[in-house]
């Protein structure tokens, strides 16, 4: 088992008892297992949604600069398109 560095944490009751639990039911052999494991959810979370977020920049970067070129499309003219489709309201 890896033993890295020894933090000592506060949780709130609620979670301090999950995380009990959840050692005592052999799906992790101890607390410190479940914090990890939680930890390592939150981390992979983060990376998902940092790349959500990088690319919904480039999208509007890509959008700002064909505004700047002037390559749109009226509002009107997309919902005239969308409701002759028949996909608006």
């Amino acid at each position: 088992m890896y033993h890295g560095l020894s933090l000592t944490i506060n949780l709130p009751d609620a979670l301090a008892r999950f995380a009990q639990e959840q050692a005592s039911s052999g799906q992790y052999s101890s607390v410190s297992e479940v914090v990890s494991d939680g930890l390592r959810l939150l981390a992979e979370r983060k990376v998902q949604r940092d790349a959500v977020v990088s690319e919904l920049r480039r999208q509007i970067a890509e959008g700002a600069a064909a505004a700047d070129r002037g390559d749109v499309v009226d509002a009107e003219s997309v919902f005239d398109e969308i409701a002759t489709r028949g996909q608006f309201g």
